[in-house]
């Protein structure tokens, strides 16, 4: 598998508009983006961002 690095701005975008997409409001979306990227910068998740 590659991987490919992406930038947190990038990313945090991207999760924001996909939970958007599943009927979340714009803040709810920031503030699931939030704990998801901190968490997986932390390596605290098991299915973390990467495996999506």
């Amino acid at each position: 598998m590659r991987y490919h690095h992406v930038s947190y701005e990038k990313l945090a975008a991207f999760c924001i508009k996909v939970f958007e997409g599943y009927g979340f409001s714009s803040d709810q979306s920031r503030k699931i983006t939030d704990v998801l990227l901190d968490a997986d910068l932390c390596g605290r998740l098991r299915q973390n961002i990467r495996s999506w």
